[in-house]
């Protein structure tokens, strides 16, 4: 719970460029959750953002895999369902409830990749807002933005 706590954060804690590739990707979302609507399977929702994301002309990536390294060697990969803009990592979901163990897996793809974002989105939900949730990574200052780095050291 605490891991979860320290991944939530108000919208004014992320860039412009990213919060408005946000907004983009979340009202996608909503207009696939509306023309779809809940009980279908995930790949089913992944083909038609994948649709909704090129009419809007976001740039994106399907199925993204992402190495796993223990001790300098690979020894496994994570699949990404979405990446978009590489900034966001969009991970859907057709299930009935979100568990801790979604924003923990969200959480390694967004440290294993050094993305400052990521969105898990369910689609079986009555109502989108209710499938959302944002995860920010917690060392996204440090990895992204070199715009905010050098103002914070013009600051010090």
């Amino acid at each position: 719970m605490a891991e979860r706590m320290q991944t939530q954060f108000r919208k004014a804690d992320l860039p412009p460029d990213v919060e408005a590739l946000c907004s983009t990707v979340i009202s996608a979302a909503i207009d696939v959750h509306r023309e779809l609507g809940p009980g279908l399977l995930e790949v089913v929702y992944e083909r038609a953002m994948a649709m909704e994301l090129e009419r809007r002309t976001i740039p994106f990536k399907r199925q993204v895999e992402m190495p796993v390294s223990y001790r300098g060697s690979v020894i496994g990969e994570h699949r990404v369902d979405l990446l978009v803009g590489d900034k966001i990592v969009v991970e859907l979901k057709a299930v009935v409830e979100l568990l801790p163990l979604h924003d923990a897996q969200t959480l390694t793809y967004l440290r294993i990749g050094q993305f400052p974002l990521g969105l898990i989105i369910n689609f079986h939900v009555p109502l989108m807002r209710f499938g959302l949730r944002r995860i920010l990574n917690p060392r996204w200052r440090d990895l992204v933005v070199p715009s905010i780095r050098s103002a914070a050291d013009l600051s010090t």
